[in-house]
């Protein structure tokens, strides 16, 4: 790599020979670009000299362990002989190999060969040859006025250290801080003396030095390149190729200015022989002007006055002139003129609250045409004067459409009920005494209410609520006895609930068979099913049968207690003594943990006649049992029994009728089969 430079040093002296001659031959900025290169291919070149004459230092230091022959104290004889090694680290300068970077950022790659040997490698865990790569880092500092450029070299080999190859326990020659105290010394030693090869200061003469020019250093730290794709000679002479390009782009330019400056001259000489010309006649202009202004005063007409003063003000403004009579006189009428177009807005705005569009867009065409003639006042936005106007056209169209719509308006449908009202409503502001046009807002007000109606019964037919919808639909017939709509709507719904009434207990069956579909845990199929069950019903609050239907699917899917206690307690209402209700209240007051409760409403189905109902049984045996554990009162002992017995003479085998049996006679000898 070291050749290579070489080689490059001698095309680096060729080329600096040959701008020499160059940069005699320029002007001063041109030699800028000159020197900026040569000075950077001296630096260049001295850094490589200094790589190729450094030598490559290297040391090795080495220890052995201490340990002595062991031997028996009684015999004498050799028991275990000291197994002696040698720790051994090396560290070299392989190679100088190359610098790479540019301007400030500079570095010289420096191949490490660093060789470890210690005790074992299961304790030596760096042991072996090791080639490291790592760089001597330069920093370029400047001084061109006085010709220098400083090179500070940076090189940290502290990276390096003999840490890892002594074995605990061992004795050493070289005791191991001074092993690595010494390494380490070593290691600064070679740091030293490189960063002192590199350390220099290099000067540059020439004749035509400057260092005031700016190209000198913008081209010196572009030159001071060790890259591949750096600063070439092809790019020096590019940049002179384009700075001389420059000077003769600045030179057309000053010859273009100073022929405009020529054409200025010419250019301010006509435009004082025009003002001239143009003061006669602004002089010629005022006095015609004064003469309409004096005509003017005479009319006694605030916004003509104004007209007239403003151009005479006007023209003396544009002659230079004072104009403090004017601006007095002009600030007294324009205060006229304003109050005077305030009035008529104000006017206009009040007729039209009061809905007198006609006369209201008279008077504001006048304040609009005051404005408008008087443009150098600012009355305000052009929105005061134009929505007021627009306001007002808008109104009294509206108004004449009202009234011809009112007149020929059949009220005989409900399509556009908001419009009618919204017409005969404008109509009769606008003509109070017209009874045709009260009659059809009336009919009107009564269609609207028969419209909610039918609407609020559609809403509840879609939610199913029938018998809710046929009492809206009979209200709005009510209201309009001979409407068909209302009819066909209540006759509908009538036809409705009487096939919902068929169809119930099928509707409860598919409900049960869809909820038996599932894994008995579907949360949102379950509600879905109780929510439909109930919407169901409402249509049929005093059908029993429906009702207790209803009762059993919500027990046995556990749809809901409190549900199902609502849908008994409605039963037991029309019916207080239907067993199959009294059953499901004490299965539910069961369930609820409500045992007392529960035996009374089974006791009471069984002394109406419910004596062989399986469930009744078991149900008060398990209940009055459990009664009986947790008071230990005999009455409940003597229900459970009687109900087990009972069970068992109609040979029900369900085990809990044994159980209960056998167990109450084997804790209570007061009590009988009689019982």
């Amino acid at each position: 790599m070291i050749k290579g430079y070489c080689i490059f040093i001698f095309f680096c002296t060729f080329q600096i020979n040959a701008f020499a001659q160059l940069g005699n031959e320029q002007s001063n900025d041109v030699n800028g670009f000159v020197n900026g290169w040569n000075f950077a291919q001296i630096v260049t070149e001295k850094l490589v000299n200094i790589a190729n004459n450094v030598e490559l230092k290297s040391f090795t230091l080495s220890t052995q362990n201490a340990k002595d022959d062991i031997y028996n104290l009684l015999t004498n004889q050799l028991v275990e002989r000291a197994n002696v090694f040698t720790i051994t680290n090396s560290f070299e300068i392989a190679a100088i190999e190359k610098f790479n970077g540019s301007g400030r950022n500079i570095n010289l790659q420096i191949q490490v060969r660093e060789i470890l040997e210690g005790v074992s490698r299961s304790i030596c865990y760096g042991s072996g040859e090791h080639l490291i790569t790592t760089n001597i880092k330069f920093r370029i500092s400047t001084d061109f006025q006085n010709r220098r450029v400083y090179v500070k070299p940076s090189f940290d080999l502290s990276n390096f250290s003999a840490d890892a190859c002594f074995a605990p326990g061992e004795k050493y020659t070289s005791t191991v801080s001074k092993f690595k105290n010494d390494y380490k010394r070593y290691i600064q030693e070679i740091e030293t003396y490189y960063t002192r090869q590199f350390e220099t200061v290099i000067t540059y003469n020439s004749d035509t030095y400057n260092h005031n020019d700016s190209n000198f250093e913008k081209t010196f730290w572009k030159a001071l390149s060790f890259e591949n794709s750096g600063y070439s000679k092809g790019d020096l002479d590019r940049d002179i190729y384009n700075f001389q390009k420059s000077q003769a782009e600045e030179e057309r330019l000053a010859k273009i200015n100073k022929q405009e400056e020529e054409r200025e001259r010419i250019k301010l000489e006509n435009e004082r022989n025009r003002k001239a010309q143009e003061k006669r006649e602004n002089e010629l202009k005022l006095g015609n002007l004064k003469a309409k202004l004096l005509t003017a005063n005479n009319s006694n007409n605030p916004s003509t006055m104004l007209e007239a003063l403003t151009a005479y003000r006007n023209q003396k403004i544009l002659m230079g002139l004072s104009t403090q009579d004017e601006d007095a006189r002009m600030d007294v009428l324009e205060k006229q003129v304003k109050a005077d177009y305030k009035k008529l807005l104000s006017e206009g705005k009040s007729a039209i609250e009061k809905k007198k569009y006609e006369s209201a867009l008279s008077i504001l065409k006048k304040a609009k045409d005051l404005k408008e003639s008087n443009p150098e006042i600012y009355f305000g936005s052009d929105y005061e004067i134009e929505n007021p106007i627009r306001k007002a056209e808008e109104e009294l169209t509206a108004d004449q459409n009202a009234v011809q719509a009112s007149t020929e308006l059949v009220v005989d449908d409900n399509q556009n009920l908001a419009y009618e009202r919204q017409i005969l409503e404008r109509a009769i502001s606008i003509e109070p005494e017209n009874e045709s046009f009260k009659q059809k807002l009336e009919q009107v007000h009564l269609r609207f209410k028969v419209v909610s109606l039918l609407n609020e019964g559609d809403e509840l037919l879609e939610e199913d609520k029938i018998s809710e919808a046929i009492e809206v639909y009979k209200s709005a017939l009510v209201i309009m006895p001979n409407l068909d709509l209302t009819t066909n709507k209540l006759q509908s719904a009538q036809e409705a609930l009487s096939a919902k009434s068929r169809s119930k207990h099928r509707l409860l069956e598919e409900i049960q068979s869809e909820l038996s579909s599932t894994d008995g845990f579907d949360d949102v199929a379950k509600e879905k099913a109780r929510q439909k069950v109930l919407d169901y019903i409402k249509d049929f609050p005093d059908e029993v049968e429906l009702l207790v239907a209803a009762t059993d699917l919500f027990i046995q899917e556990k749809l809901g207690l409190e549900d199902a206690f609502n849908m008994t307690q409605a039963v037991l209402k029309v019916d207080p003594e239907n067993i199959a209700a009294l059953n499901n209240l004490g299965e539910i007051f069961y369930l609820n943990n409500q045992t007392e409760e529960s035996m009374s409403a089974f006791q009471q189905a069984w002394n109406l006649g419910d004596k062989d109902n399986p469930n009744t049984l078991k149900r008060l045996t398990q209940g009055n049992y459990t009664l009986y554990l947790r008071t230990k009162e005999i009455g409940y002992a003597q229900n459970a029994l009687k109900a087990a017995l009972y069970a068992q003479n109609l040979s029900l085998d369900d085990p809990v009728f044994s159980r209960v049996t056998t167990n109450l006679y084997n804790t209570n000898e007061n009590l009988s089969c009689n019982e």
